[in-house]
């Protein structure tokens, strides 16, 4: 029997179970969610308030500045992150300042430290911020609300509170002089019970005291919304407008980890479980935050999220104790800063006698924040970086197991895995392996929060739910000098000698991408070393992914498989003489002495700054994620970049849905829509902001028209329901002008997956900490014609612009790899003659040449509209050539001899009139090539083929031929291998199969699982329509 039960592990619940666990009276907390800090406590502002915004003469007010006072203290104890920033309250006018005044008068009756601040010395501390006046309250501070509640509750636990987790009290009653409070799981006894239930206490309340109206809690909704970290310096200090009414107002605050949080909005709400948010919300989140902090920017927003607060009607908090039944109740703002408070006073209801020793256990250092050489000799998966945006290591992931993780969450709030600008499209698959190992679990049995938020779909049968699965296994730190140096190279032992000696390269690669992999073995070619740093175990960068084919054709005449494609780059590369090391991380790059060095976290190495001659960034792009499309609504599983999903497919099998809708038309999200097809999924539709299709002609062909996919233009997605999982989307058309959604005529479409395919952004955050122009039209870096960002630091691929054909990455970072070399040996200034363009040009790249005759120069070309075209050049109107632009924004290039570029250059299209098409004959668009020819097939009255035209090479009336009698496909999937470094091997058929066989032969291909070694060409399985399966890859035996 228990003492006590405590009901909720938000912060009132842990600080309540850490005071009690200082008595020796046994007690117990139960828990609805699988984890603490998993209800209101997960979506606060993480504000720790002084008394000078809190009203008088109530409890909130006696409370918050003794609150301030421990959460400051406990967090050296515990290590959770706490910054006291202090706080600006700020006016407009004069007319404001009686209403400052009082605030400032009670401020110095608490003996608070503040200051008042005229304008000048507003804009002295806060550059950013426009007021009147202001108020600094020096007391006041940001908390990681996680952390803290994460940090008291493993401590509670550690000296002795039971914790029930993933357990719903479904009632309570008093039986003699015991509680007994029945669960889903269980029935529990006890002589006290406190109620720290938050939203629900008013439910918890009721079951117990049977008095409806003793609690009573009126949810108030408020939208947060997190700014990128290159927003960091935007404000120092807490940003408050004078408060009026029940709220505070919207503020800005800067928050423990670097971001910058906006919100909340304040809306009374009947429905304790929405958590959605909404484009009016976010509006008036944002048009508030701009009347303190005008240069602050929507477009800056990398997430957001509803907190609900547990208001009661009364305005204060609601403690007592009736009949041995405690309520800790209606904790809203200032709640998280008075809850230590509020943990002992639930505690000495029941005891005063709390003075055992206790052990606190203080959180792990993350490795962000740490000496990092001390932490990875401490445990050498410090020096393997998880999660690229927030420098997560596999040992922070591992540790926030270790402290009680048990879902994506979890790990997410322990360790910030996920929380950067891409929002988990890189890391999530890589966290979920790790997780599902140490819980001894498959991998689909992995949720984001809650049971039933797996990552595949619900509809896939035998899930088992991993909240069952409470014990994690044992980890141990390792040796850095255990982990094996991933070095690839033909002279291996050479390498690594060079690199233990703090040898100076002539040039270092950034990534191992396509752009990369040929930057370094053009310079390699011209005898220069070269060193390239990738963060993953593989090269390719995103080839390996990209099983799908349409690679290689220009640079090996054949097509590949993305896998096929980075093998062979690799290979051109190492034969270059050049050498690649693997999982080594980049995280400071600097201009020193000439030179350039580059810092990095490299498994099995640890913490190494190399140097560098000349300098090449091919860092490639990420995906734009929900927030950057603005989509509000709930924020369930089952929702995820197309590259992600790609990840989630090809890379480990799971289907991460059954009925997905896809936003965007883009060819990853083409490419995506056959993919989930081909593997059983029912595809819904694609859906495309805008009035033409992103992608190209082909993959729409192939992808969609192939599989009977229908494409609905000017169509997006403006809402999306469900929780735990998407159940729907709400779906507008759009105005084709203002691309304007009209919400007036809205449709609903039930699904349980959403694929995000809408854009990439070039990772160019080395070039501009490396002093690179962002174009302000473009948000492009701008460089001249060697790819040259300035001094030897150049830029290539799709981290310069973002390109449709790996190819055409491929060739850029070729160049730029060669103009490094080259540089090396001769000086030439960077460029002057400008590349000027018309208003039919979207951008071009370089945006400037150079005078010098060391290679020509290549300028790219982004178009905007269909059809075909003349290319003008220079101010004489001399006629370049005709183009056929099949896609819109299509890019094209054009050489220029160097030796005759003398003057500015000016490119201008002159769209031509479009010719009426003969609708008796038959359209098709060509799939051999990306060029997408569209053809013209002219047939008699038997169908026989009288004419074809529109095709730009033989291939083209071959494919149409052969398109008329019966159209045949090829096609890449992912198979499971055994005892392999990887668990999945991209194939593909060696030629082409009947169309209408694809979906039999997908199935009967993923029947089939082969054992390491595999060599690239092997084939793995014959039969099929005729076809044989064969391997794109290399995989070497574990």
């Amino acid at each position: 029997m228990n003492k006590a039960i405590i009901i909720g592990c938000g912060c009132v619940g842990a600080f309540t179970a850490l005071e009690m666990s200082k008595s020796n009276l046994s007690t117990m907390l139960i828990e609805a969610a699988p984890e603490p800090a998993f209800g209101t406590t997960n979506a606060n502002s993480g504000i720790v308030h002084s008394s000078h915004n809190t009203q008088p003469n109530t409890l909130k007010f006696t409370l918050v500045d003794s609150g301030n006072r421990e959460i400051k203290r406990l967090s050296t104890i515990l290590n959770y992150g706490y910054k006291q920033c202090g706080e600006i309250v700020v006016i407009q006018c004069q007319e404001q300042m009686p209403k400052l005044e009082e605030m400032i008068d009670l401020a110095k009756a608490q003996n608070l430290n503040i200051e008042l601040l005229n304008k000048e010395k507003l804009q002295a501390l806060e550059p950013n911020v426009v007021g009147f006046a202001g108020l600094l309250v020096k007391d006041a501070g940001v908390v990681n609300p996680y952390e803290m509640t994460q940090a008291v509750w493993n401590t509670a636990a550690a000296n002795g509170v039971v914790g029930k987790f993933n357990e719903k009290v479904t009632s309570i009653e008093k039986i003699g002089e015991l509680w007994q409070v029945k669960t889903n799981k269980g029935c529990y006894e006890s002589e006290f019970v406190v109620n720290c239930a938050g939203l629900f206490a008013e439910e918890i309340s009721k079951m117990a005291l049977k008095d409806a109206n003793r609690v009573k809690i009126m949810p108030r909704k408020g939208e947060e919304y997190l700014l990128d970290k290159d927003c960091k310096d935007l404000v120092h200090s807490i940003i408050f407008p004078l408060p009026s009414g029940n709220s505070k107002g919207t503020l800005v605050i800067p928050t423990v980890d670097g971001t910058i949080m906006v919100g909340p909005t304040a809306q009374q709400t009947e429905d304790k479980s929405d958590r959605s948010t909404t484009a009016e919300g976010r509006e008036k989140v944002f048009a508030e935050a701009r009347k303190l902090v005008p240069s602050l920017n929507e477009a800056t927003a990398i997430a957001y999220f509803t907190g609900i607060r547990a208001s009661d009607e009364s305005g204060d908090f609601i403690v007592e104790k009736i009949n041995n039944f405690i309520n800790l109740a209606g904790i809203q703002s200032p709640g998280l800063t008075a809850s230590p408070i509020l943990g002992k006073m639930g505690a000495d209801f029941i005891t005063k006698n709390r003075t055992r020793e206790i052990a606190y256990v203080p959180l792990h250092t993350k490795f962000i924040n740490g000496d990092k050489e001390a932490l990875i000799r401490e445990d050498g998966n410090h020096s393997k970086i998880v999660c690229g945006c927030e420098m997560v290591s596999l040992a922070d992931v591992h540790n926030a197991i270790t402290d009680g993780a048990r879902t994506l969450d979890g790990i997410k709030t322990r360790s910030r895995a996920g929380m950067g600008r891409c929002q988990g499209g890189f890391c999530t698959e890589t966290v979920a392996a790790i997780l599902a190992a140490r819980l001894g679990a498959p991998k689909s049995a992995i949720c984001k929060n809650v049971h039933g938020s797996n990552l595949i779909s619900s509809e896939v049968d035998g899930i088992p739910c991993v909240q069952e699965l409470e014990d994690a296994l044992p980890y141990h730190a390792v040796q850095l000098a255990d982990l094996k140096v991933l070095v690839k190279s033909k002279s291996r032992d050479a390498v690594i000698a060079q690199i233990e000696a703090n040898h100076c390269f002539d040039v270092v690669v950034l990534g191992a991408g396509p752009a990369g992999l040929a930057a370094a073995s053009s310079a390699a070619a011209l005898g220069k070393s070269v060193l390239v740093l990738e963060k993953g175990a593989r090269a390719g960068g995103i080839l390996v992914q990209c099983i799908h084919g349409g690679f290689g054709l220009r640079k090996y005449k054949q097509e590949l498989t993305g896998p096929e494609y980075a093998e062979l780059l690799e290979s051109d590369c190492l034969q270059s003489n050049a050498s690649i090391l693997m999982h080594s991380f980049v995280f400071q790059c600097a201009e020193t002495g000439g030179g350039y060095t580059i810092s990095t976290v490299t498994r099995g190495l640890g913490v190494r700054h190399f140097s560098a001659k000349a300098l090449i960034s091919c860092m490639g792009c990420r995906e734009r994620s929900r927030a950057g499309v603005r989509i509000p609504g709930t924020r369930p599983a089952g929702v995820y970049s197309a590259g992600l999903a790609q990840q989630m497919i090809n890379m480990d099998g799971q289907l991460p849905g059954k009925n997905v809708v896809i936003l965007g038309s883009g060819d990853i999200g083409l490419i995506m829509a056959r993919r989930c097809t081909l593997e059983g999924a029912r595809v819904l539709g694609v859906y495309e902001l805008l009035p033409r299709c992103s992608g190209l002609q082909r993959n729409v062909e192939q992808c969609l028209t192939d599989f009977g996919i229908p494409l609905h233009l000017s169509t997006t997605v403006v809402n999306i329901i469900g929780e735990p999982r998407i159940t729907a989307v709400d779906l507008a058309p759009v105005d084709p002008v203002t691309l304007q959604p009209d919400l007036t005529k809205t449709t609903r479409l039930e699904c349980d997956c959403l694929l995000l395919s809408v854009g990439l952004i070039p990772q160019a955050k080395v070039a501009v900490t490396l002093g690179g122009k962002v174009n302000p039209k473009t948000r492009l870096i701008e460089v001249d014609s060697f790819k040259r960002v300035s001094g030897r630091f150049f830029t290539a691929g799709n981290c310069l612009q973002v390109h449709d054909l790996a190819d055409d990455a491929a060739e850029e970072g070729h160049d730029a790899g060669r103009a490094a070399a080259l540089l090396l040996e001769t000086s030439v200034a960077p460029g002057t003659l400008v590349v000027q363009t018309d208003e039919n040009v979207l951008f071009s790249v370089p945006q400037s040449l150079s005078k010098s005759s060391i290679h020509s120069q290549q300028a790219s070309v982004s178009i905007r509209f269909l059809g075909d075209a003349k290319l003008w050049r220079d101010a004489d109107n001399k006629l370049w050539g005709r183009l056929r632009l099949l896609t819109p924004f299509q890019r094209r290039w054009f050489t220029f001899v160097q030796k005759k570029v003398d003057s500015n250059v000016s490119i201008a299209i002159e769209k031509l009139e479009e010719v009426e098409v003969d609708k008796s004959q038959r359209q098709i668009t060509c799939i051999v090539c990306p060029n997408g020819c569209n053809m013209l097939v002219k047939l008699g009255n038997a169908n026989d083929i009288e004419e074809i035209t529109g095709n730009q090479c033989k291939s083209g009336i071959s494919y149409a031929r052969q398109e008329i009698v019966e159209p045949f496909r090829t096609f890449s999937t992912s198979i499971a291998i055994e005892n392999g470094e990887t668990t999945r091997l991209p194939v593909k058929l060696s030629k082409p199969i009947p169309r209408n066989k694809l979906i039999e032969a997908a199935k009967k291909i993923r029947q089939c699982v082969v054992k390491a070694p595999i060599m690239m060409g092997d084939v793995v399985l014959k039969g099929i329509f005729g076809s044989k399966v064969v391997a794109c890859c290399s995989v070497l035996e574990k």
